[in-house]
């Protein structure tokens, strides 16, 4: 299984089809064993913003040996509120939880954390960055097979946190098949490390310039 490069940026836009105005930027670090995600999502438009306007989202995913999830911290702002949520999974696989909000709402992220026993990924809505640990872990982007998981599914921009099933399966070389338990199915293409180029309706990755440059010019001569 091939670990990501030590350190890149990607960056994503919205599928014109998804109607929004949404962009995502992360700066990632390590490898299968402990990657560290540092991304921030702009939503300008949309039905994400129907009820409290254009946001930012903040987040902060480390995880530990095969890209299972160790800790996330996400933090949401509008134009007069904020948001933070911090999911950790530890070592024997218990999740823990804890959520504030300003203005005040007193709603927990997830009232029993028990729910999310057996996952072992988060998922948080309108990122293309977490599939990728599902699928890497898998290797369903290189050969055949199906695997369902259990995401800690992450929405935006309440925070919220609920247990969600997902089926991934190989559909050829560098595309993968999606299915969400509420009737959603993509099929997302890939690169070689399993990190989204083209998610449709969600994302579609923004060409990286220096890998996509063309060999020959002034400085190559």
């Amino acid at each position: 299984m091939t670990s990501p490069a030590r350190s890149r940026v990607l960056t994503w836009t919205a599928d014109p089809v998804a109607g929004e105005a949404r962009f995502e930027q992360v700066l990632l670090h390590g490898g299968a064993a402990d990657l560290r995600a540092r991304g921030t999502i702009l939503v300008g438009a949309g039905e994400l913003t129907e009820t409290d306007g254009p946001f930012r989202v903040d987040y902060e995913l480390d995880t530990v040996a095969d890209w299972v999830t160790h800790r996330l911290v996400v933090r949401a702002a509008g134009a007069d509120w904020r948001r933070e949520l911090w999911l950790r999974r530890d070592a024997d696989g218990r999740w823990t939880c804890r959520r504030v909000a300003e203005p005040g709402d007193p709603r927990p992220a997830v009232p029993e954390p028990a729910v999310l026993a057996g996952a072992v990924d988060c998922d948080l809505v309108s990122s293309a960055l977490f599939n990728m640990m599902p699928i890497a872990r898998s290797g369903l982007h290189r050969r055949p097979g199906r695997q369902d998981f259990l995401m800690a599914w992450v929405s935006i921009p309440d925070l919220q946190v609920t247990p969600a099933r997902q089926e991934y399966g190989h559909v050829r070389p560098g595309v993968v098949a999606f299915a969400s338990e509420d009737g959603f199915t993509a099929e997302l293409e890939v690169d070689d490390d399993g990190y989204p180029l083209r998610y449709p309706t969600v994302a579609l990755r923004v060409p990286d310039p220096i890998r996509s440059a063309p060999t020959g010019g002034p400085a190559a001569r």
